[in-house]
């Protein structure tokens, strides 16, 4: 599989080695408002067939038609899925669901790991080697539950391969800007690390956060190296014309989709 074409349906793109990681925009689709346009969930309560008009123009973009494209259920857990062998659901229109997953990891070459986003932490996975990779889902729950973490340890212990050699991207998401949550989710989050001063900033009862740096310190302290991650310094709140976001747009909103294969 080639890289992605260019296109204003794709905001961000990266690779490692023969992983590739796209992240897309809320443009170039045909869902109607307040999904316009780009809407690639089916949960949120958009017309089915829009949703899978979008998808159809993402496979395009992505050129993996006839490829099996593998989903987590996203219950806002740490459980990682080995795709395809621990897929739940094979669904018979080229999709495969894990179900109770929040991350998947492959070494299937022509399977491509898709997870949607508005707002949470997508974090991509992979060694330059091309071995495997992995795609994980982190909002402040999955980061309480150390979800990305989790997926260093799928990657170690399904594929052999040793954090150290693992680099990381952390995908478009809600910045510490525009975060805040209440005690529970604050303190849920800043137990997972050592220390997250500058991240987790308590005000009152509310506390912001910077999910994605917190993301990064739990990838740390699962062993990847501080100079192998990569963090795309993109709100989603901020840049909501660019980007679907519950906390900039409200509950009633789209998905992003983030991706990630071998080629």
């Amino acid at each position: 599989m080639r890289r992605p074409a260019e296109s204003p349906l794709i905001a961000e793109h990266r690779c490692i080695g023969p992983a590739v990681f796209a992240f897309t925009s809320r443009h170039g689709g045909i869902s109607r408002p307040p999904y316009d346009s780009l809407n690639l969930g089916l949960h949120v309560g958009d017309a089915e067939t829009a949703v899978d008009e979008n998808r159809d123009r993402v496979i395009q973009i992505l050129r993996a038609q006839d490829r099996t494209w593998a989903e987590a259920e996203q219950v806002h857990g740490g459980q990682v899925a080995i795709a395809p062998r621990e897929l739940l659901c094979a669904q018979s229109d080229g999709r495969a669901i894990a179900a109770g997953a929040d991350a998947l990891v492959t070494a299937e070459r022509g399977l491509v790991l898709a997870l949607f986003f508005a707002d949470c932490v997508p974090v991509l996975l992979a060694d330059e080697a091309g071995r495997a990779v992995g795609l994980a889902h982190a909002g402040w729950r999955g980061t309480a539950e150390r979800c990305a973490a989790n997926t260093v340890r799928a990657l170690e212990r399904t594929f052999g391969i040793r954090p150290k050699a693992l680099r990381a991207i952390l995908g478009p998401s809600v910045g510490g800007c525009c975060y805040e949550v209440g005690p529970e989710a604050g303190t849920a989050v800043t137990q997972t690390v050592s220390s997250a001063e500058g991240l987790a900033v308590s005000e009152g009862e509310r506390w912001r956060l910077d999910l994605a740096r917190i993301n990064a310190l739990q990838l740390i302290n699962a062993g990847v190296p501080e100079a192998q991650i990569e963090i795309i310094d993109r709100c989603t709140c901020c840049e909501k014309d660019t980007f679907f976001s519950v906390r900039g747009e409200g509950k009633v909103t789209g998905r992003c989709g983030a991706f990630a294969w071998l080629e």
